[in-house]
């Protein structure tokens, strides 16, 4: 009896086993008749169903049952003994709370010493940190819920010998027995291993947690002192200078600089560390940049090319500098909340390169004054990084501004005696330069140290970065040359035009210039997040036009990306447009048009999208434009349309040789409203698309620009017909610009009043040609014609005159000579 209780109830486990194996098995094993849809809402339960029958007791299905769940632990324990990688954060989190109990000590002891600068820095090493530690929780969520999936089936596991009542053949019995045992013993050493993972990811979990709410407050505190540094700018934060004195705990400047660069220099190492990949890729992308300008220089050297390097001017003088210059100049706009260390670093090491590529430019005075601006740039970073205010502080940054105004003036006088050799706002610049300072004095010496420091910490840089920006912008634009003429005779780049494309995006990167500089300027002033604050606050507020709600931020966007698409279309039509090189045609002229109208296209309906503008309210305006279509704008619609069928039909290509009108040229442009003709007189003719199709047009490259010549020439009456023939055929040959296929033709073609007039056809073999050719042939006719004898007529008329003047009958009839004797009214 005893047996066979202990058999039933392992039947019974087995069962539980069997069926809890194929619950797992069917969450992955799709249903055979059941779509993809209603397979995902089919519970385990169902897919179990459909799979097995419920009581499948066979000893080959229990097996299989044993099987899989032993498969399921093997690769869990597996899992288990790789261990989970946590190598990353359990060597970066112990710097991380370093760091945060050092932030959090200088908060609570810095609570009136600390500039704005050191709060900004606080604040990117505090984001850094809250980033690091977000994406370190949402690693170790994942590792959790991969134990927790390991521990529920160790817990299926331990389900199977609690109910095996239907199996009664002893047999299956046994084989069941035999499978169990070493399939237990795998539970127990997934549980523990489990425990372990369990307990280790549990811990840091709660150290990781830990740290993100430290850092969320520290950051909450960082931005609230900030934003209270900010109302309180403008405010006076220390005694009037004639008031002021040296306090008796005050530490030396040597001290003060030494404790800033300190903590400059740890917050700089925990920036670095965590953002070393886009240093590496700035690095990358100059490097490639810097090989282009070599590889491309070398290849036009190779060449031979005359006067390939007078318009290169900074790229000419070093590659590397060059694109040293763009990696200083523009890295800190492409980081990520990178500090004020890391920017003033990269921007001093701008001052360098820019300096020595320009250097060469000034003449020996702006030089020296030049090397005072570099000193200035140096003295006023450094006094940026101190901590605490000093009086002594205060009398070296009177100094600075005085000697930066003396400097400035004398800047501004050697910039005006030639302008020519400075970029086109060094004047402005300056005058900005000597302003600030002056201010940044009265500033200081009123009581008002903070406004003074960040002053005269801005002046300097706006002189330096909008020389360095003026240098990028030339840069750019020569790069873009160098790839122009080194490719020259490419597939891709033969159809540029540098000129064009140097006035075409000349404006474009002066408004980014101009953008980039103002963004520099205001972080400099330490208000570029109370300024980008109030713009996003200001375009996102919703505002009502009757009953139309929009803002301006989605205005703004729509009219960036439909100016975008514009710029683009406008880069595409650059580079594949005819050179004016020998061979006088592209063949892209139609797909070019499809690209435009494609790229419009895109760039209207994204601008719609990012724009937040309802399809319903558009559909509107677009009933109305077809009410104004209607009304007035027939002929643009037309030229529109019609810009569109030749883009498909193709009648016409650019390059093509085409007669319209009494009008004949080259094509140059198909627009999509007007298409560009270039007529063989030296003018452009604007020609709308919708003429090029209603009206006949005569398209001479479709028939390989060869072109008929017909000449009339007339010989004397009485003329030997076939010398005369003969003649013309002698100036008919040897022409090599002249087509043997079809063969020239003479013919008599009339009688004339005074002539019997041949009419010669020949062909040239190309339009070009076709004016020469024809004056050769009349020119060697003629020749031909003196030589053999042959009169070309001149017109002859015969004249019958029916009443003469009666004084004039009187006087030639007595054969009278003298004209005295004509009266003087009848003379000539």
């Amino acid at each position: 009896m005893t047996v066979f209780l202990r058999k039933s109830a392992v039947l019974l486990m087995c069962s539980v086993f069997a069926i809890t194996a194929l619950k797992t098995t069917a969450q992955i094993i799709p249903i055979p008749g059941i779509t993809d849809e209603k397979q995902d809402t089919l519970s385990v339960n169902d897919s179990v169903a459909a799979l097995i029958p419920k009581q499948d007791t066979t000893l080959p299905g229990i097996m299989r049952s044993i099987e899989g769940f032993t498969l399921s632990l093997n690769k869990d324990i597996s899992t288990l003994k790789r261990g989970f990688d946590t190598t990353e954060i359990s060597s970066e989190l112990p710097l991380m709370e370093r760091i945060l109990e050092i932030l959090n000590k200088n908060l609570e002891s810095k609570i009136d010493g600390m500039s704005i600068r050191n709060l900004y820095s606080s604040q990117v090493a505090l984001k850094q940190i809250d980033k690091q530690v977000t994406g370190y929780q949402d690693q170790l969520a994942k590792y959790s819920v991969v134990i927790s999936a390991i521990k529920n089936n160790a817990d299926q596991v331990s389900q199977l010998p609690k109910s095996v009542a239907f199996i009664q053949d002893s047999t299956i019995l046994e084989g069941y027995q035999m499978q169990i045992v070493p399939l237990m013993t795998k539970k127990v050493i997934a549980d523990s291993l489990q425990r372990i993972a369990s307990r280790k990811i549990g811990l840091l979990q709660n150290r990781v947690a830990s740290a993100f709410l430290i850092c969320a407050d520290l950051l909450d505190d960082v931005n609230s002192k900030i934003r209270s540094y900010q109302a309180k700018f403008y405010i006076r934060d220390q005694p009037f200078l004639w008031n002021a004195s040296p306090a008796v705990d005050e530490k030396p400047v040597r001290e003060l600089l030494k404790d800033g660069m300190t903590r400059n220099r740890r917050v700089f190492n925990f920036y670095l560390s965590l953002n070393t990949a886009p240093f590496i890729w700035m690095t990358i992308a100059a490097l490639i940049y810097y090989i282009l300008i070599k590889y491309s220089i070398n290849k036009l050297r190779k060449d031979n090319r005359v006067g390939w390097s007078q318009p290169l001017h900074y790229i000419s003088r070093s590659a590397a500098g060059s694109t040293l210059l763009v990696l200083f100049t523009l890295t800190p706009f492409i980081l990520q909340n990178p500090p004020a260390g890391v920017i003033q670093i990269l921007w001093l090491l701008m001052l360098f390169t820019a300096t020595a590529l320009r250097f060469s430019d000034w003449n020996s005075n702006f030089k020296k004054y030049w090397l005072g601006i570099i000193m200035l740039f140096i003295l006023f970073g450094l006094d940026y990084l101190f901590l605490d205010i000093s009086y002594r502080e205060r009398m070296i940054l009177v100094a600075l501004n005085v000697l930066a105004v003396v400097l400035g003036y004398f800047m501004y006088r050697e910039v005006h005696k030639n302008k020519g050799l400075y970029h086109p706002l060094m004047d402005e610049s300056i005058i900005l330069f000597v302003a600030i300072n002056a201010l940044a004095l009265i500033m200081n010496v009123g009581g008002r140290f903070t406004v003074a420091k960040t002053l005269s910490n801005s002046s300097v840089l706006s002189v330096v970065l909008l020389l360095a920006l003026q240098m990028i912008k030339d840069i750019v634009l020569e790069f873009i040359y160098l790839m122009v003429e080194s490719n020259r005779n490419s597939r891709f780049y033969s159809y540029l035009e540098f000129n064009k494309i140097k006035e075409g995006f000349k404006s474009a990167l002066g408004i980014i210039t101009l953008v980039i500089w103002v963004l520099a300027f205001a972080w400099s002033m330490n208000f570029y997040d109370v300024i980008l604050e109030k713009v996003v606050e200001f375009l996102k507020e919703p505002r009502s036009l009757g009953e139309i709600t929009f803002t301006f931020g989605s205005i703004s966007i729509f009219i960036a990306l439909i100016w975008l698409s514009m710029l683009i279309a406008r880069l595409v039509t650059f580079i594949f447009k005819d050179d004016g090189s020998s061979s006088g045609k592209t063949k892209g002229g139609s797909w070019i048009l499809m690209l435009r109208l494609a790229i419009y296209s895109v760039g209207f309906l994204l601008a719609i999208g990012a724009a937040g503008i309802q399809l319903d309210k558009l559909t509107i305006v677009i009933g109305a434009l077809g009410v104004g279509i209607g009304f007035g704008l027939q002929t643009i619609v037309n030229n529109l349309i019609s810009g569109i069928i030749l883009a498909f039909e193709k009648p016409i290509q650019v390059g093509d040789i085409i007669d319209i009108g009494n009008r004949m040229g080259e094509v140059k442009e198909i627009g999509i409203r007007s298409s560009r003709i270039s007529t063989f007189e030296g003018s452009d003719i604007i020609v709308p698309n919708g003429d090029l199709l209603s009206q006949q047009l005569v398209n001479w490259t479709h028939s390989n620009l060869s072109k008929r010549n017909d000449i009339l020439v007339g010989v004397a009456y009485g003329s030997d017909l076939g010398k005369a023939r003969a003649a013309i055929e002698k100036a008919l040959t040897e022409k090599e610009s002249m087509l043997n296929n079809p063969e020239p033709i003479i013919l008599v073609n009339d009688f004339g009043d005074n002539s019997v007039n041949f009419k010669v056809l020949f062909w040239a073999r190309s339009m070009a040609e076709a004016g020469i050719l024809k004056s050769e042939v009349l020119s060697d006719i003629y020749k031909n014609f003196n030589e053999d004898g042959i009169e070309i007529p001149f017109p002859q008329t015969d004249l019958h005159i029916r009443s003469v003047d009666d004084a004039a009958a009187k006087y030639f009839n007595r054969g009278k000579s003298n004209d005295d004797s004509i009266p003087e009214n009848k003379k000539g």
